[in-house]
């Protein structure tokens, strides 16, 4: 079954599937936010209150602490992860932690409280910033 997580104002972050065969989880990923999604040199990460970090590097993953969601390389965003537990209990316990910890992640990652930009304000900032280096340039010229 498909979960979907909302962020504090009812935004969609994540459309997930965490499926339990006995010990065996299975998690994928159908849609991300993409504001957490890794650029190729940095990486995204926040540690919820359950102590389960959500992530974002290269690829989809899941371990016993980490959750990785869609990473840098998204030729890889249709793989599935899989997690052998050691028991089956400690996979129902796992998965719900998982559940609990992308909740948790969808509600308060601080990134989500960072300004969004359209394409034309981010264009605007650029252009005053090369205006601005154009004119530091001309007064260094003049000085020199």
């Amino acid at each position: 079954m498909k979960t979907t997580v909302y962020g504090k104002g009812g935004e969609k972050r994540l459309v997930y599937e965490l499926k339990r065969e006995g010990r065996i989880l299975e998690f994928s990923v159908e849609e991300m936010d993409e504001r957490f999604r890794a650029a190729e040199d940095c990486y995204n990460g926040y540690c919820t209150y359950l102590g389960v970090t959500v992530a974002s590097v290269c690829s989809l993953d899941i371990d016993g602490a980490t959750v990785c969601l869609l990473g840098s390389d998204k030729r890889r965003d249709s793989e599935v992860a899989l997690l052998d537990m050691c028991t089956k209990e400690e996979a129902i316990e796992y998965e719900e932690r998982v559940n609990m910890a992308l909740d948790d992640w969808a509600k308060n990652w601080p990134g989500w409280d960072e300004k969004k930009y359209s394409e034309e304000e981010v264009k605007e900032l650029k252009d005053r910033i090369a205006e601005l280096e154009d004119q530091i340039f001309e007064r260094i010229r003049y000085l020199n």
